[in-house]
């Protein structure tokens, strides 16, 4: 009995400095990936007051989501809680790229390893479902020319939601010009779904130019007929990298300086039927190709002898033909001769860079002359006739001076009875005020909450159709302006009950334990239909200024 007594507890004792299992710990699923792919970093912890701080790995990654989960297990009558936290990554660059620890509570986890590999470029030889192919108008353009550069996206697969990435290289501006384009191609015997996008590159300085590679991230119908409904699976896409090699202003080149493939001048029709005092209208088109309208010169009007010139405001328009950009530039003079005569609207030429001849070039219009009568507004001039003429013809010179004078008595007791009656009306008016004294205080004005408008809600709309709430919380803060530290900081903002009721579920369903898939979907549902406007920021009163005059006519 001693022998079995002894055994027992030397057996209980070693159950006892048996290790506990770790508190913390955290994955990755997977650890190798291509650049695009998403790779999962779980964080498990058994305190359920401390939350993972990833903010950390914005540096290397983007963060695309978080999620938690809570599981409870009872053995042997002890009760064990595990929370699970997950976040998607994607990483920005290729390489080896180190997680360090991240603090959980008081414990810290280890640090994790990603091997993040280049993406291939896919192509219809290789039989890829999808893939990308851009086009650059000329590798070797000049500092500030505009150079097309077409991204197109081939896909054989029914996509459910996704959008093209092609960022914004160092020292040059990119922006989309035009609307998207979808068509069908066969290539190789195989029907592909062709979406195309036309966008605009400016470069600022010469030298080496590279662009981010163009990349697809979506989702497409899993082809897998065990999954629920289909199903969805992640897809990506990557093009070939795009190097410039930017060539710097010629010294010969005209200034201002504007690179363009082709510069047109246009002038519309001069009517034959040209009078003194009359304005005359002349239109200038400016049209560039491979130029955008925001390196246009203004056009001008040169000084006319004998005539002023009323410019209005220029009107201007970017497009895309023939796969480049066209700018165009339009503004018109009004010119009123003073004078009867001849006269003479000089040379206008607009000096500029030709990418295509490589030289310096011009647009020009020639001058012209126009023959201007007396005008049929204004009364005629009276020229009195000299004393040899008026002593052989016998009449009074000033029968002839006389009769304009007759209609100006005219025009003037119009004009005195018109005064009159605007007199009248005026004092009518000053009397009304009078008796209807000061109109009741009008409330105080309000004015959105943000001063300042968000720039767009286009970020806001991609990331409810992708369906990640992570990427739509992000979006939400965006939205605002300055853009929100967090989700409590955006709803204070909110002036709209159904949208503050679906940021708090969000705000739940990201954070709280034992969310299930109906409740996203359910989320889903209530933020598509809450923020489908936009978002709607509340109003605030503007205090009145107590510094402000007396009213002009005091209540009574």
């Amino acid at each position: 009995m001693r022998i079995g007594a002894r055994y027992w507890v030397l057996l209980c004792l070693l159950l006892f400095a048996a290790p506990a299992p770790a508190a913390v710990r955290a994955w990755l699923e997977p650890d190798h990936i291509s650049l695009g792919q998403t790779a999962m970093l779980k964080v498990e912890t058994d305190d359920a007051n401390a939350r993972p701080d990833f903010s950390g790995l914005e540096q290397n990654f983007e963060l695309r989501g978080q999620s938690s989960g809570t599981h409870i297990s009872i053995v042997n009558g002890r009760r064990t809680l595990r929370i699970l936290y997950s976040i998607a990554l994607v990483a920005l660059e290729p390489g080896v790229i180190t997680i360090p620890s991240l603090r959980v509570g008081n414990e810290t986890t280890e640090p994790l390893q990603l091997t993040v590999v280049p993406a291939a470029p896919g192509s219809a030889l290789n039989g890829d479902d999808i893939f990308i192919e851009t086009d650059i108008g000329t590798s070797t353009p000049y500092v500030q020319q505009a150079v097309s550069y077409t991204v197109r996206l081939f896909y054989a697969l029914p996509l459910i939601d996704g959008s093209i990435e092609t960022g914004t290289p160092e020292h040059a501006s990119l922006q989309q010009v035009g609307a998207d384009r979808r068509s069908t191609r066969d290539i190789g015997g195989r029907r592909y779904n062709v979406f195309e996008r036309d966008l605009m590159l400016v470069p600022e300085q010469s030298g080496q130019l590279e662009l981010p590679a163009a990349r697809f991230r979506g989702h497409a119908q899993s082809t897998d007929m065990n999954a629920f409904f289909g199903g969805a699976r992640e897809v990506n896409a990557v093009a070939k990298r795009v190097r410039l090699d930017v060539r710097p202003r010629p010294p010969t080149a005209p200034a201002p300086w504007l690179p363009a493939t082709a510069l047109t001048l246009a002038r519309n029709a001069i009517p034959d039927d040209v009078r003194a005092g009359e304005p005359l209208m002349v239109e200038l088109t400016l049209t560039a190709d491979g130029a955008t309208s925001a390196q246009l010169p203004a056009l001008e009007m040169p000084a006319i002898p004998g005539a002023q010139v009323f410019p209005e405001q220029p009107q201007s328009k970017d497009s895309v033909a023939a796969g480049q950009p066209v700018a165009t530039l339009t503004r018109r003079f009004a010119i009123v001769p003073s004078r009867e005569g001849v006269l003479k609207i000089p040379e206008i030429r607009v000096a500029y860079w030709n990418t295509r001849d490589d030289k310096a070039d011009a647009a020009r219009l020639e001058p012209i002359e126009l023959s201007v009568q007396p005008g049929s507004l204004l009364p005629p001039v009276p020229i009195a006739p000299s004393a040899s003429s008026a002593a052989s013809s016998g009449s009074a010179p000033t029968a002839v001076a006389t009769a304009p004078l007759a209609v100006d008595t005219v025009a003037a007791r119009n004009w005195q009875l018109l005064s009159a009656l605007l007199g009248l009306a005026l004092l009518l008016a000053l009397a009304w005020g009078w008796r209807r004294g000061a109109a009741p205080p009008s409330p105080l004005p309000t004015v959105a909450a943000n001063a300042n408008q968000a720039p767009s809600n286009a970020a806001l709309r991609s990331a409810l159709a992708r369906s990640d709430l992570g990427d739509i919380a992000a979006a939400l803060r965006a939205s605002m302006a300055p853009a929100a530290s967090n989700l409590g900081e955006l709803r204070a903002q909110l002036g709209d009950g159904a949208q503050i009721k679906a940021v708090d579920e969000l705000e739940r369903v990201l954070w709280a334990p034992g969310v299930t898939a109906s409740d996203r979907h359910a989320l889903l549902a209530q933020l598509r239909t809450a923020f489908k406007e936009g978002v709607r920021a509340a109003r605030r009163p503007v205090p009145a200024s107590t510094h402000g005059l007396p009213p002009l006519y005091p209540r009574r």
